[in-house]
């Protein structure tokens, strides 16, 4: 990676520890993400990118126009859908305007909307390669897995996935046993921020509430 120069070079990710990649100073890290195969194997590893932040001038607002009106539509659409799923028969002006869309917006980006889907996809991103690895060492699975072990190993991390996509309900409770196992999965990656940090707050919360509490009887 350069941060003096308009070139910047494409790099190997490296999601956790002490070589970490992260965006040189006043950069932001755009990172690339493959996902492994039925195999377990990816078809490459995941690339990361230091770049400049580019802010946009009221010209670029008006050159993109057309386009941010789409994505505004699109996220509209979002918006629509949850409150749909939730029983809404009508939708207010004012429950779609900007002042709303700036808020859902504001509520993603601090990872405060944890659902089901965007825990599914920070687990392949982050967790899936890590965990197809570790349980394959465990099992004495070799580099090249027959089709019968790559299916297992898929299935134990569907287990995991279906299991950390849970905690998207504010109240759903883990059992100890996998509560356990999950923040030993979490253990392998950096939990410092995002979608990592609140699953594993989630769980070391949970360990000290009894049901009832939880459900709030």
């Amino acid at each position: 990676m350069s941060n003096i120069s308009n070139r910047h070079a494409v790099v190997e990710y490296v999601s956790a520890g002490k070589e970490r990649s992260v965006a040189y100073s006043g950069q932001r890290l755009s990172i690339v993400r493959f996902k492994a195969g039925k195999d377990g194997k990816k078809e490459r590893n995941s690339q990361c990118v230091s770049l400049p932040i580019m802010n946009l001038s009221d010209a670029d607002r008006i050159t993109l126009g057309k386009h941010i009106n789409e994505w505004f539509f699109s996220v509209q659409d979002e918006m629509i859908r949850e409150m749909v799923v939730k029983g809404s028969e009508a939708i207010t002006d004012e429950e779609i305007d900007v002042v709303a869309v700036n808020a859902y917006l504001a509520a993603q980006s601090a990872g405060e909307r944890l659902t089901g889907d965007s825990i599914k996809e920070w687990f392949v991103a982050e967790l899936q390669d890590i965990l197809l690895v570790a349980f394959a060492d465990k099992m004495g699975i070799g580099n090249q897995p027959t089709d019968e072990q790559a299916q297992k190993l898929e299935r134990i991390c569907n287990v995991y996935r279906d299991k950390f996509a849970t905690l998207a309900g504010g109240r759903t409770v883990v059992d100890t046993d996998s509560r356990q196992k999950m923040l030993k999965a979490l253990e392998l990656i950096d939990c410092s921020e995002g979608i990592g940090q609140k699953l594993q707050a989630r769980l070391n919360a949970q360990a000290a509430v009894t049901v009832e509490e939880f459900l709030g009887l």
